[in-house]
């Protein structure tokens, strides 16, 4: 229940951000400035990459290590966590040193959005923004640690109630004073370089015996987690051609259009992040359950997620049928005008990325995740690079990324089927 209740507050700042920030910030820079902003939040999510995802993979090794009756102190626990530590500084430091190169060397023409912003804004912006990405590394590094030791609320809580400060202070600069693009990404920085250093410190006092020496990096600890960990930079990278790739097709239309995408999607994303609510919080609970040999509970938590999944879409169906409209209205500030036909539209692609997700963290708890990972990526940058080919300036390209997510859908049915005749 304390990890449900965590993810829930955590959901709740999410969306008391998006709903206050499109009419807050639509006042601000007008629907097209508000469009860029959506556009360019979107590119750094393609840096997941750089991550190495041996941040997520390790949490999984360090709640097995916890739930088979070792403790922190142990070896193993520390060869662990002090490899997933050092890999994480010296990609973050080799991303870093690269971003600095390309921010501002990219040929003046391969600049979008000029006619809105200075390409001087919109450099430095994207470049901040990146830095924000990089720093959050770190946080599934030390969220492994809260979680393995039953803490997974504490850091859950911890990661944001700094984010409900970032929203805040966001939205007090903008109705205050005059805020731009850059300013609002420079907040987001400084807040998450805050968050990685009050999550450190918390460990000191929660996990005593913990250690990050350098002399605990393991050759054989990267070898017994690269699958786990490709998968896990992998799928953050298909959530970008996924989620962020349809945001930056939209602004392809035009920065307007991409500005009604995010509204809408805001609305509409309500059921999922319900769902991953939930799915978030069980997480833990059944990378214990596996360590534990409890696989009756584990099948019980997958049923839970099944219908959590279609008890908040069929909710959010019915509230957006009949107060869509009007809710829109009111967080857009009568600015732009309400689609039905593209709520529904998001709503169906939300509804099996949401199922995707469940997907995926059956899977990585099981530890066989890195199959469906690498082949869901190829299938959604494919979804993106032929959506940008063929359909780009039309929303149609909606069209296919639903298909995409049901073909990823079926394949991860084909991988959990493999593994139920294979048995656990």
């Amino acid at each position: 229940m304390k990890g449900i209740g965590a993810n829930g507050f955590a959901q709740a700042v999410t969306l008391f951000y998006q709903l206050m920030s499109i009419p807050v910030l639509i006042s601000e820079w007008g629907a097209n400035g508000f469009g860029v902003w959506v556009a360019l939040s979107a590119l750094p999510a393609y840096l997941t990459l750089g991550g190495a995802g041996f941040g997520v993979a390790s949490a999984n090794r360090l709640s097995f290590i916890i739930g088979s009756g070792r403790s922190v102190g142990s070896e193993e626990y520390y060869r662990v966590f002090a490899t997933t530590f050092w890999i994480t500084s010296i990609s973050s430091i080799v991303l870093v040193v690269a971003l600095a190169i390309l921010a501002f060397n990219i040929p003046v023409s391969d600049f979008p959005f000029t006619d809105v912003y200075d390409l001087g804004i919109l450099q430095a912006t994207i470049f901040v923004l990146a830095l924000g990405v990089v720093v959050n590394f770190y946080v599934p590094v030390l969220d492994g640690v809260f979680r393995s030791v039953g803490r997974y609320s504490e850091g859950v809580y911890i990661f944001n109630i700094l984010r409900l400060f970032e929203y805040v202070s966001i939205l007090g600069v903008a109705l205050f004073m005059k805020i731009s693009v850059f300013n609002v990404a420079m907040i987001m920085l400084l807040f998450r370089v805050l968050c990685v250093l009050v999550m450190f410190f918390r460990l000191k006092f929660i996990a005593p015996s913990l250690r990050y020496g350098i002399l605990g990096f393991s050759y054989d600890t990267v070898k017994s987690l690269w699958r786990s960990a490709v998968a896990n930079m992998v799928m953050p990278l298909s959530n970008g051609f996924a989620v962020q790739g349809a945001v930056l097709l939209a602004a392809a239309v035009s920065p307007y259009y991409a500005a009604v995408f995010a509204a809408t999607r805001t609305i509409a994303g309500v059921a999922r992040q319900l769902v991953m609510m939930v799915a978030n919080a069980v997480w833990p609970e059944m990378t214990r359950a596996l360590g534990g040999r409890r696989y009756q509970y584990f099948g019980f938590l997958i049923i839970l997620l099944i219908l959590c999944l279609f008890s908040a879409f069929i909710v959010i169906v019915v509230l957006g049928t009949v107060f869509g409209e009007v809710v829109f209205k009111y967080i857009t500030n009568g600015e732009l005008k309400f689609d039905s036909q593209l709520f529904l539209l998001i709503l169906i692609l939300l509804f099996f990325n949401a199922a995707n997700g469940i997907v995926f963290i059956v899977l990585n708890s099981l530890g066989k995740i890195l199959l469906f990972s690498v082949l869901s990526m190829l299938l959604y940058a494919s979804a993106f690079w032929i959506s940008m080919l063929a359909y780009r300036g039309s929303s149609d390209f909606l069209h296919w990324y639903i298909s995409t997510e049901v073909i990823t859908l079926l394949l991860g049915g084909v991988v959990w089927k493999s593994l139920r005749r294979n048995a656990l």
